[in-house]
């Protein structure tokens, strides 16, 4: 369909008589004696509608939708359908069974490539989600969501087998540590007998005005002591400051294990009040 900026020249001529008219809607039913679905039939390519009174439709329409009395009685709606077991069986079963078909995998897929193609679509699509996960009940819905995960000791594994690298320790066995340093550590721990735990605990902070989760490096459970062990450089940083902060203020005791009692054991152990 052409692009039309001037009113006085949107219309559309009629394919039987070649009238000109914005709406060949009701001039085919009345004139031609024609029901829609026989003029497309007849003419299956054909615009009924003038493009600027298609646009005006479309955003008439958008504008309706986009109120928060809509999406609250549609959120509702799909909410108090989701409650009903049979329809969330329907749905999955659904949803399951059309996935399979590789047709509409590819079919799915291609579409999204061609979207993706069309930098509009990819600059509005990146506004969109940008704006999503910065709303406070996104925030509060996906930290209760990993809070809930994290009290599983599988999704706990997942996460440190997905983010650490495995090291083997001098004892022979196997543990995944974030970092070199942090194995090191461990190191020092298990010469010293202590017991210990890695990255099990966590403490809620807030920045920026967010809620946050931030877990220390290690517990030492006889010691009841946390410790993280960080770069001297970055103890200072604001962001750390508030995370080791929430520890003290939820009533535990918490160390920072820097370069020099990463790179001298003697150190650390004195740090630990143990030489």
């Amino acid at each position: 369909m052409q692009e039309v900026k001037n009113k006085k020249d949107d219309y559309i001529e009629c394919p039987i008589c070649g009238e000109k008219r914005i709406s060949l809607g009701k001039h085919i039913k009345y004139h031609h004696k024609m029901s829609k679905e026989e003029f497309k039939l007849k003419y299956p390519n054909f615009e009924t509608i003038s493009p600027l009174l298609k646009k005006e439709r479309s955003e008439t329409i958008k504008k309706s939708l986009n109120t928060d009395r809509v999406h609250k009685l549609h959120h509702d709606r799909l909410v108090k359908q989701w409650k009903d077991k049979e329809y969330r069986e329907k749905i999955t079963k659904g949803v399951t069974s059309t996935w399979k078909e590789e047709v509409f995998r590819e079919k799915v897929s291609k579409g999204h490539k061609q979207n993706w193609d069309n930098e509009e679509f990819k600059i509005r699509h990146l506004i969109a989600t940008k704006d999503a996960v910065n709303t406070e009940r996104y925030k509060l819905n996906m930290s209760k969501t990993v809070k809930k995960l994290w009290t599983t000791k599988d999704y706990q594994k997942k996460v440190l087998e997905g983010s650490c690298k495995k090291y083997k320790k001098k004892n022979g066995s196997e543990m995944f540590f974030r970092s070199s340093w942090e194995h090191i550590v461990s190191e020092y721990l298990d010469e010293l007998g202590l017991v210990y735990e890695y990255e099990q605990r966590r403490f809620e902070y807030i920045y920026e005005g967010s809620t946050h989760s931030y877990i220390p490096d290690f517990y030492l459970v006889d010691m009841d002591l946390y410790l993280e062990v960080k770069a001297e450089f970055r103890v200072s940083d604001p962001k750390n400051v508030i995370k080791f902060q929430s520890v003290i203020d939820s009533g535990n005791k918490i160390l920072y294990v820097t370069d020099k009692y990463v790179q001298d054991k003697d150190k650390f152990f004195v740090l630990l009040g143990l030489r």
